[in-house]
């Protein structure tokens, strides 16, 4: 199958990331499990294209894929799927456990106030897309500049109506904290006050200094 007919077969397929919609394997048209989830431009093309089926549920958000490129095996190739409030996101294929933290949080856009019992505050959907956004560009970029993949973090809900993702590996621990004011704050270190960093830094584009600092949160160097 050449290279256009695969694009033509993507474009048609339903990446599924949405809470409970997760099915049984069921004979020809069983769903690729979780653990076997392809981690590379080259396994997906192969896991796909040659099994000749013409739909099949790739990993666990129902979304359609909006666009993909021509398969070139010499580099990493973005999928973009559509978020429960609409916005669309890139992803790299290698790092799409990304997107199972992105749907275990989408419970966060159905708190109402008081939440907690005891007058929290609801989180806004502006909110929420940001610290998604925060989260997808940085892990992107540091994967596109490095091939270095970060751990994913925690994405919790404040009484205050923003947004926290934690990150505490066995070296490094981070908490970034985001609000509705366009600035994540920020505290990491690597244990005992060791290469502490702390501050506020935009939403809106990546910094090179923080990117490079999360480094430390490292998964997996490629």
């Amino acid at each position: 199958m050449g290279a256009n007919s695969y694009k033509e077969y993507l474009e048609d397929q339903i990446v599924d990331l949405e809470p409970n919609s997760w099915e049984s394997p069921k004979d020809e048209e069983r769903s690729i499990h979780r653990s076997s989830l392809p981690t590379t431009y080259r396994d997906w093309y192969i896991n796909n294209i040659h099994r000749n089926r013409s739909r099949e549920r790739i990993t666990g958000l129902k979304t359609t894929v909006l666009e993909v490129k021509i398969p070139d095996f010499n580099r990493s190739t973005k999928v973009i799927f559509r978020l429960k409030t609409g916005k669309t996101i890139k992803i790299y294929t290698e790092l799409l456990q990304l997107t199972y933290v992105i749907q275990k949080s989408n419970y966060i856009l159905d708190l109402q106030k008081g939440w907690d019992d005891d007058n929290a505050l609801e989180i806004s959907p502006l909110v929420w897309e940001s610290a998604i956004n925060f989260l997808v560009n940085y892990t992107n970029h540091i994967f596109d500049s490095s091939k270095v993949k970060i751990q994913v973090p925690n994405i919790n809900p404040c009484r205050d109506g923003s947004i926290d993702l934690s990150w505490r590996t066995n070296t490094t621990r981070l908490l970034i904290n985001i609000g509705p004011n366009q600035l994540a704050s920020y505290y990491g270190d690597n244990y005992n006050n060791i290469n502490g960093i702390e501050g506020l830094v935009e939403l809106d584009q990546v910094q090179e200094f923080f990117a490079t600092w999360m480094k430390f949160l490292a998964e997996l160097l490629w």
